[in-house]
């Protein structure tokens, strides 16, 4: 989805309106087998990686750095209020039961009941555990414990599911909670810097890609990477879905797309 994303913007930004309306239906589908799957997140994703494509196209397009039209500014605004207003009617589209909650309350539980979960457990001071157990790097410990034949190594995602003042406050803690747990404050210190020289890096990349006439996969990646960044406030987006087997099947996958999009013709 976040390759055939780029190309329909690129095409809305550069007007070239060649296979538009098949670009658009795949995005839709893309969006819609992400909410059938049966969770917000990746739906969300492809939407948070468009908005970031289009700004940077607009912004590269325009030859002036870092200003972008109030018009754009406002589609955008507009696009996530959509997103934030339609989360109960998602969530019960997708089966889960909020006749228990007002729309408010749903709201200020999602959006600080990670703060929370990490307090108690901060407040509890249970830090520090091996790497074998590891919570920031659990689907790769998990999985290199099944390709070692290493069944010590695979563990449960341990973290309670909470509930404070009458409300569940789910088992969320943010991208923090994790740190916490694996190595106290060393751990936070340690994991936040290897993931901002990370994003960092990405960025760069990202300023530096040619974004008009080369499908250039740093750009794809650091879009990709956006709602990451963007959801750390709810939990261990970072190491959860870049140290792990799925990632790497999905960067084969960019690959191999653009191979085929760049390489191939296609006699219609």
């Amino acid at each position: 989805g976040y390759i055939i994303t780029y190309l329909y913007l690129n095409g809305i930004v550069y007007k070239n309106k060649k296979n538009r309306l098949l670009e658009l239906i795949c995005i839709l589908l893309a969006i819609l087998n992400g909410f059938m799957l049966g969770g917000r997140g990746d739906g969300i994703q492809i939407i948070i990686a468009a908005i970031v494509q289009y700004i940077a196209l607009k912004v590269y397009s325009s030859n002036q750095k870092r200003i972008l039209p109030v018009k754009d500014v406002l589609k955008v605004i507009i696009i996530l209020a959509i997103i934030v207003a339609s989360f109960t009617q998602l969530g019960e589209l997708l089966g889960r039961e909020m006749d228990f909650l007002n729309y408010n309350d749903y709201i200020a539980v999602y959006l600080s009941a990670e703060l929370k979960n990490l307090d108690i457990f901060i407040s509890s001071g249970s830090y520090g555990h091996p790497i074998s157990k590891s919570l920031t790097l659990y689907s790769i410990i998990n999985s290199l414990g099944g390709i070692l034949h290493q069944p010590q190594w695979i563990h449960d995602f341990d973290i309670p599911f909470r509930y404070y003042g009458g409300y569940a406050l789910g088992n969320v803690g943010t991208i923090f909670y994790p740190f916490f747990y694996d190595g106290g404050l060393m751990g936070v210190i340690i994991y936040t810097s290897f993931m901002a020289f990370f994003c960092q890096i990405g960025y760069m990349k990202f300023v530096e890609a040619d974004k008009k006439s080369q499908l250039n996969l740093m750009f794809i990646f650091y879009s990709y990477l956006a709602y990451i960044i963007v959801f750390s406030f709810f939990s261990n987006k970072f190491y959860e879905m870049i140290f792990n087997t799925s990632f790497i099947w999905c960067v084969v996958s960019w690959v191999l797309v653009k191979y085929f999009l760049m390489r191939i013709q296609v006699k219609v």
